[in-house]
């Protein structure tokens, strides 16, 4: 089902903006790649050191509380011995893919109707909404609600990356940094 899932979500933007659309927004080409790859780094390290920083808050000890659970799912996916080589391919490869979705297509068809505000607003929701379900699975509500929230606010500065460089490249590179960060920190706390 995941497979089937994950084709869909490739294979159906295509055909949407194949036939339903005239121009489609540009994908990874950028009008300044230095600035873009910039921005990228910039916007990603900063949300990682942000991330980094609220682990040194008491709600370590809420994310640490939940290692049993974060170690049961690692086993039940049979990922213990190649933990970082998933983390590697996850924040890579899949940060692209979900870049190409949720920016480049569910954003970019919600800005070709809707005021940029609401294309935001409603891209981000939806992007929040597929990390809550997963959320869900492993924490407890308080870090679902957190989660939630950091990547509802994370949705808004890719959409607004996508948005003023008409690529996906340096929401893709911040979302690399990001995503390396916090599969850092679940290494940390599982193993």
């Amino acid at each position: 089902m995941y497979i089937i899932t994950k084709l869909i979500m490739i294979l159906f933007p295509l055909v949407v903006f194949r036939y339903f659309f005239s121009n489609p927004p540009a994908f990874i080409s950028p009008k300044n790649i230095m600035r873009t790859i910039l921005t990228g780094l910039g916007t990603g390290l900063i949300m990682s050191v942000f991330i980094l920083l609220l682990m040194k808050t008491p709600l370590f000890l809420i994310l640490a509380s939940a290692t049993p659970e974060i170690k049961m799912k690692i086993a039940s996916f049979g990922l213990e011995n190649v933990f970082i080589l998933f983390s590697l391919v996850l924040s890579v490869v899949h940060s692209m893919f979900e870049e190409y979705y949720w920016r480049w297509f569910v954003f970019g068809s919600l800005f070709s109707r809707l005021r940029l505000p609401w294309a935001i607003i409603l891209a981000s929701a939806a992007f929040t909404a597929h990390h809550v379900v997963i959320l869900s699975q492993i924490f407890s509500v308080l870090w679902m609600i957190l989660g939630g929230i950091s990547v509802f606010a994370a949705g808004v500065i890719w959409c607004l990356h996508y948005h003023n460089q008409h690529s996906i490249l340096g929401a893709w590179i911040s979302h690399v940094l990001v995503d390396l960060c916090l599969m850092g920190i679940i290494y940390i706390v599982a193993f």
